[in-house]
């Protein structure tokens, strides 16, 4: 279903929808400013800003132009920020959706803490040459991935898999915290959680400060 201030013909096989456009597809809705839909190849060029929502999820995906397929879950979006569970928010120039589970972002940012518009880096964030996101097992995965503090770089590691917010109890890294004391001064709390079975679990948090580790 397509709804849009204004709808018209481009030749042949090409449809124009313009102002106030928006798409529905099963349980995928998306908003843009203008879609052209191209009946022969079944692709979409959609001029932004985009906003792509799923009924009944908790997945936000922004961007500025996409190319899409008529499904709307495959294809490229450009400057694109994806939001799960309101919680962890993933920025990146070019995110890649595939196989109808997969989102793909290169040379991405993830953080959990709000992005000032001034420019100033948040207290953490992971920088990484990709990140992929399995929808359907909630899951993060990072390659090339750098930890960094403030915009200060603090642990690179080559590969990381993070759970996402959707899950409840599974192994792997929690959301760092920063913590202030007058006495420990200013340190890093990197929890783990190590789900061993499903009656024992065990959480081990390294702590490092100014003082003490």
């Amino acid at each position: 279903m397509l709804i849009a201030d204004q709808v018209y013909l481009a030749g042949n096989d090409r449809i124009v929808a313009e102002g106030n456009v928006e798409a529905l597809q099963g349980r995928t809705r998306l908003t843009a400013t203008r879609i052209s839909f191209d009946q022969a190849e079944g692709t979409l060029k959609i001029e932004g800003p985009i906003r792509i929502t799923e009924e009944g999820g908790d997945t936000l995906i922004l961007a500025d132009a996409a190319e899409l397929d008529a499904e709307l879950r495959n294809g490229l979006l450009s400057g694109a920020r994806m939001m799960l569970s309101s919680q962890v928010q993933l920025a990146a120039a070019q995110l890649t959706r595939s196989e109808d589970r997969y989102n793909s972002l290169y040379k991405a940012t993830v953080s959990s803490c709000q992005v000032c518009e001034t420019g100033k880096p948040p207290l953490w964030q992971i920088r990484a040459m990709r990140v992929t996101h399995d929808e359907a097992e909630g899951q993060l995965y990072f390659d090339e991935a750098r930890f960094e503090v403030m915009g200060v770089p603090l642990l690179y590691l080559p590969h990381l898999r993070m759970p996402d917010p959707s899950q409840t109890r599974v192994t792997g890294f929690l959301i760092p915290s920063i913590k202030r004391n007058s006495l420990l001064g200013t340190g890093l709390k990197l929890p783990y959680f190590w789900a061993i079975d499903d009656q024992r679990d065990l959480l081990l948090t390294p702590y490092v400060s100014q003082n003490t580790k």
